[in-house]
């Protein structure tokens, strides 16, 4: 109820009525305690609800603390975004090496923005030794599931013959 009246503008997050905060209240205890019995989903829910601000105060902490716990149970959706947390620096210290051992758990289970973003440490050399070819393998893996901008990036590749990947 309470993200219907958010979504159609009539409430926020910080007023909802007292019956749709009493139904949040509900679902974010029922998380806590899903999370306390090792329910990676409810975690990764609870570090979605601290990213955004969602019916809690905004706590980009708090967030990569959840994703942390969520990443470690092998969520591939909470690898790929404490992934990108530590890629920038969000809640938590930057670290290249350990954003792209992040990437790549979640890119090993299909995770197809872990994928592309793999592939843009792997080019780069950001926590990671530049491989292209490497790069590219992620890239057209993420492609291959539709990732829009990965299929252009792949495109590209193969026109100019990038890097000398083809």
């Amino acid at each position: 109820m309470a993200a219907r009246l958010v979504a159609r503008g009539e409430a926020s997050w910080s007023t909802l009525p007292a019956a749709a905060q009493s139904e949040f209240d509900t679902a974010l205890l029922t998380w806590q305690d899903a999370s306390d019995e090792g329910c990676a989903e409810s975690m990764y829910s609870l570090g979605t609800l601290f990213w955004h601000g969602y019916g809690v105060a905004k706590n980009e902490v708090e967030a990569a603390r959840w994703y942390q716990k969520a990443a470690e149970r092998g969520l591939a959706d909470a690898q790929h975004d404490l992934g990108w947390l530590l890629e920038n620096g969000r809640g938590v210290a930057l670290s290249y090496a350990k954003a792209a051992r992040w990437y790549k758990k979640a890119t090993d289970q299909g995770q197809v923005n872990a994928q592309f973003a793999l592939a843009s440490m792997f080019n780069e050399g950001r926590g990671v030794e530049k491989k292209y070819k490497e790069g590219f393998r992620c890239l057209k893996r993420a492609a291959e599931q539709g990732h829009e901008e990965a299929q252009f990036h792949v495109g590209v590749t193969y026109e100019f013959g990038r890097n000398g990947v083809v």
